[in-house]
């Protein structure tokens, strides 16, 4: 499910485009989404019909946003304020409207992290549970869905019992070891009796970063703020001067490496060298072990192998699912579905968009952690029913032909790399796949060994009315 597809709603242009300056989102980044967006839509609808009117090459639907609601009825007090009844009762009628177009459902935040440009949550973090309640009656009610990203399980369940909404939620391990177990068990008792569904990030996620991309090192280093604006071959080029490397080294060392989410330097792995990343690598990937064994601070290490694979070396901050080993005892629940991603909201920062290949390449075909037919499963017909979809999912008559044919044996995904072709030659992260000989969107053949045929063949999907969840 594409960001822009469950961020998007009536919001109107001006609201978006409000904030002048952030320490949060670069200008590319705003001028490639007011820039390259069309903005004729005023409702759910509308949004839909835009996008329908590009022509996409891939099936997609959305969800409309709480957040982008709030702003749209509450103006600026959506950001820091309770609503009020009347404000309450317009959201959920609103909602329920959106769904009406083909609104998959309403797509709640209650992670104080993701933040506006000027810093401060998003819209909808903090409103009070009677009004999710509110939109989740209004949504349940058509047979839709309710998602939610960050929220304790009393509202879950109160989205389901009161609202009388199915749930979708993002769940996932932050610590290591012994919290799997507890959670899946806590997950699994909020399902009994409840249309609750999770989904996990399937690896250890979070921040990419190298010479190519962004660099997360403390913001008053004065040597590595220089980087920021520059070409990757600028960047060798200072990388190259002696008197700099040392430099940026020796600030690194002060102001060490920024603790994001709880992550810090002794989460930071090598993605290797090799055609695939090694997501799953232990501390022989580790940079902190690897620049203790060659005698020399992280920073040193981080820029050396910058320098000796120009600018191509690439290492992630392992926020999300640290431990591969308790994340395995987690995503065997039933309850679990793969499928987590940010891939799509923070397109300098997060490479997801493989994790379906990693499902087949390390679960499935590495660890043997689903039977093949399982896990074909879990990426197919199971959240296509958590969606409500009935006509696809399953190879059958009278179902849509979206069909991947793929050689298990060499499923794998490609390095992550940064390339320039959004609105105003503005980057983001790419991935590519091999192991795929071909693509089939709704019975027509759109890539032939990852190659595109040209085909564009994507349908946007609308919500129609609650389907049977397969046994």
């Amino acid at each position: 499910m594409s960001q822009a597809a469950r961020t998007g709603a009536s919001t109107p242009r001006a609201r978006w485009s409000r904030p002048a300056s952030s320490t949060c989102t670069p200008t590319w980044t705003r001028a490639a989404i007011l820039g390259g967006l069309p903005w004729d839509w005023e409702d759910y609808g509308g949004y839909l019909d835009s996008i329908e009117r590009l022509r996409p090459g891939i099936n997609l639907c959305g969800l409309v946003g709480h957040s982008a609601l709030r702003f749209y009825v509450m103006g600026d007090r959506a950001v820091d304020e309770q609503a009020t009844d009347d404000e309450r009762r317009r959201m959920a009628q609103m909602a329920g409207e959106a769904v009406d177009q083909g609104a998959m459902g309403c797509s709640l935040n209650r992670f104080a992290g993701h933040r506006l440009p000027d810093g401060r949550s998003i819209p909808g973090t903090f409103a009070a549970a009677a009004e999710c309640v509110d939109i989740a009656r209004a949504v349940g009610r058509r047979g839709a869905l309710m998602q939610v990203v960050g929220a304790e399980f009393a509202l879950l369940r109160a989205l389901a019992d009161e609202g009388g909404s199915r749930v979708l939620f993002s769940h996932g391990l932050a610590r290591n070891g012994g919290e799997a177990l507890k959670r899946r068990q806590n997950l699994e008792a909020l399902c009994i009796g409840r249309d609750v569904t999770a989904i996990a990030q399937v690896r250890s996620s979070g921040l990419v970063f190298g010479l190519q991309a962004g660099m997360p090192i403390a913001s008053r280093a004065a040597h590595w703020r220089r980087l920021k604006p520059m070409t990757l071959a600028q960047r060798l080029a200072v990388l190259a001067d002696p008197a700099q490397f040392q430099a940026l080294v020796d600030e690194a060392r002060r102001d060490g490496f920024p603790n994001l989410l709880g992550a810090s330097i002794e989460r930071v792995y090598w993605l290797g060298d090799g055609a695939s990343p090694d997501y799953a690598a232990g501390s022989s990937h580790q940079l902190l072990a690897m620049a203790e064994a060659a005698g020399e601070h992280w920073a040193h290490t981080f820029l050396r192998m910058s320098l000796q694979s120009q600018g191509m070396a690439l290492f992630t901050l392992r926020m999300f699912n640290p431990d591969m080993d308790a994340l395995a005892q987690f995503i065997a629940s039933p309850n679990v579905l793969p499928g987590l991603g940010d891939a799509g909201a923070h397109v300098t920062q997060v490479m997801d968009a493989g994790w379906a290949s990693f499902v087949l390449s390390h679960w499935m075909r590495t660890c043997g952690l689903h039977t093949l037919q399982e896990g074909v499963r879990r990426l197919t017909s199971a959240p296509a029913a958590v969606l409500g979809l009935t006509d696809r999912g399953l190879i059958a008559p009278g179902q849509r032909a979206d069909i991947n044919v793929f050689d298990l044996a060499r499923i794998g995904e490609h390095q992550p790399r940064i390339v320039h072709d959004f609105p105003g030659g503005a980057p983001r992260y790419t991935q590519r796949a091999e192991g795929y000989a071909a693509t089939l969107v709704n019975g027509r053949v759109s890539l032939i060994d990852g190659e595109p045929t040209g085909e564009r063949a994507g349908q946007v999907l609308r919500h129609t009315r609650r389907a049977a969840r397969p046994a």
